[in-house]
């Protein structure tokens, strides 16, 4: 079987022990459209996101992640159409954990609020954005890269 053409839909979290890695828990993803393309937890920990190609971004508490319906779904509105295709493929929490910062095709930033739902995108770059990193120590400062 060739499992590229059929995402699984599962996070997967492993544990070192001594030199290897051991499965320690699952969590099955919504059965949504697209493929997983980053996925990061807040600075607290209580939080997870990811993103998904279909320009999609997912984001729970960890401790009510038991079903699909437990996940909150962020889709921004249209933006300008780049070569057909909208996506994201980069997601971090600011510092203090207020905020997703998302990097997607085109060259587009989304930042999204969590708490006190908000959205603001501006075209950053050129080409898509792949990585984005949030500051550790200013929860204002973020970088990203194409």
């Amino acid at each position: 079987m060739n499992f590229r053409n059929f995402p699984d839909k599962w996070l997967r979290f492993y544990v070192r022990k001594q030199s290897e890695y051991e499965l320690k828990n699952t969590i099955r993803l919504p059965d949504k459209e697209g493929l997983v393309t980053d996925l990061t937890r807040s600075t607290r920990g209580d939080q997870l996101a990811y993103t998904a190609s279909n320009a999609y971004l997912y984001h729970s508490y960890i401790n009510q992640i038991d079903h699909d319906s437990n996940w909150n779904v962020f889709h921004t509105p249209p933006l300008p159409p780049v070569r057909g295709w909208e996506a994201y493929f980069s997601v971090r929490y600011t510092l203090d954990d207020k905020y997703l910062i998302v990097g997607g095709a085109g060259g587009y930033v989304s930042i999204i609020g969590i708490d006190r739902p908000s959205h603001y995108s501006f075209c950053a770059h050129q080409n898509d954005v792949k990585a984005i990193h949030c500051s550790k120590a200013d929860p204002h400062l973020f970088c990203s890269g194409s």
